[in-house]
C-alpha cells in the first residue's frame, strides 16, 4: 500500500477527499494482517481516487496493460451445482456480499444502523430463496446487537 502512496497527489486533492482517502489507506494500517491494505468506503472511491487505486489493484491482481471485464449471470435456469461436480449434491454454502447495493456504502464506511438495514433486505431475498422449492436451506445470521466487528464470533 505505501509504496503506492504518493504525496504530491495527496496534497492536491482538496481536504475533503483527503478525509475520504485517509480513511481508505487507514484500514492498512489498523489491521496489519491486511494483504491489499486500503478498501474503498464509497462505489465512487475507485473512480475519485484512481490514481491510488488503481495502482494497488493492478499490483494486487497482477494485471498489466488494458482491462475489461464482462459478466453474464445468466444461469440458464435454477443453479444446480451438481452440473459442476456431482460431489456437490449435498452441500453446504455461505453467501458472502463481496459488492454492495446502491443505497448502502461499502462496508468500512457502513454504520450499525447500515448494517442491520443490509441485512434485513438480505434477509427478505435469502428468505425467498430458502422457501423455494429447488433451493431450501436455513439462514444463520449474527447477532444486529454487537458491534461490526464482533459479527463473525457469534455465527
Amino acid at each position: 500500500m505505501a509504496r503506492y502512496f504518493d504525496p504530491a497527489y495527496y496534497e492536491a486533492l482538496p481536504p475533503e477527499h483527503r478525509r475520504r482517502l485517509e480513511r481508505i489507506v487507514a484500514t492498512g494500517w489498523q489491521n496489519p494482517d491486511s494483504i491489499m491494505g486500503a478498501y474503498a468506503m464509497h462505489p465512487d472511491d475507485y473512480d475519485l481516487f484512481r490514481p491510488y487505486l488503481d495502482k494497488l489493484i493492478r499490483a494486487y491482481h497482477h494485471i498489466e496493460g488494458d482491462l475489461s471485464q464482462v459478466s453474464d449471470w445468466n444461469m440458464g435456469g435454477a443453479l444446480d451445482l451438481r452440473r459442476i461436480d456431482p460431489a456437490l449434491d449435498d452441500v453446504s454454502m455461505r453467501v458472502r456480499v463481496g459488492r454492495n447495493l446502491a443505497d448502502f456504502p461499502l462496508p468500512g464506511a457502513m454504520t450499525r444502523a447500515d448494517r442491520v438495514a443490509l441485512e434485513g433486505r438480505m434477509v427478505e431475498v435469502f428468505s425467498h430463496l430458502v422457501a423455494t422449492e429447488g433451493f431450501g436451506g436455513r439462514l444463520r445470521l449474527p447477532d444486529p446487537r454487537l458491534a461490526p466487528r464482533d459479527f463473525f464470533r457469534t455465527v
